[in-house]
């Protein structure tokens, strides 16, 4: 399972594979999975729905066994000042013992802060691991590790991002067109990554 401990390193990013007649390709993403997982990436993070059925699509991710989700807040409402708690700790529940990280993009109707995510870590849930943060700059990465440092935060999409505080999650964002571009990508955000952390020693 994800857990705060464990998460960091190079994330890929996968698209899903569709043939000619829009059916799911499973042995073409198998062999893109394959080829991430030779290339060194420390975990691949499929592209999901936004769905109005968040907590039971949780609940199901669960049961099948993933290690983790990342849920986003609805793109088609905006979740109040008092919604947004309840819906992460009701996710939370849902997934059981599985791993949870929030997706704080800018395409939710409610983004948040370090101020609300600083209320959030004062008892989060074991399994909440933190977020992927939609708002750049290493500012507010270090507001972020300031104001949740019980948290792990996620920079948004990059190639790589220098950690701050004790943090160390590393993103890339590979979305590759072919296995052979998938490979190249994933071996350099893994090199990229193994260099920044020893520019950071």
């Amino acid at each position: 399972m994800l857990t705060r401990a464990n998460c960091f390193g190079v994330w890929a990013s996968i698209l899903p594979e569709w043939d000619p007649c829009h059916r799911f390709d499973e042995e073409r993403f198998a062999k893109n999975v394959r080829t991430l997982v030779a290339a060194g990436v420390h975990a691949i993070r499929t592209n999901g729905t936004n769905t109005r059925d968040i907590v039971a699509q949780i609940e199901y991710c669960a049961k099948a066994g993933a290690d983790a989700v990342m849920a986003a807040f609805p793109f088609w409402l905006e979740i109040g000042d008092r919604e947004w708690l309840p819906l992460l700790q009701d996710s939370c529940h849902a997934a059981q013992s599985m791993g949870v990280l929030h997706y704080n993009t800018v395409r939710a109707k409610r983004v948040l802060h370090p101020a609300n995510y600083a209320v959030w870590a004062r008892e989060p849930p074991l399994n909440f691991i933190g977020s992927k943060s939609a708002m750049a700059g290493f500012g507010l990465w270090c507001r972020l590790d300031f104001e949740s440092p019980r948290l792990v935060q996620i920079p948004m999409e990059t190639s790589a991002a220098h950690p701050c505080g004790n943090h160390s999650g590393i993103m890339s964002n590979t979305v590759p067109g072919s296995a052979r571009n998938c490979s190249a990508s994933a071996r350099n955000a893994v090199r990229l990554a193994a260099d920044s952390a020893i520019w950071l020693q």
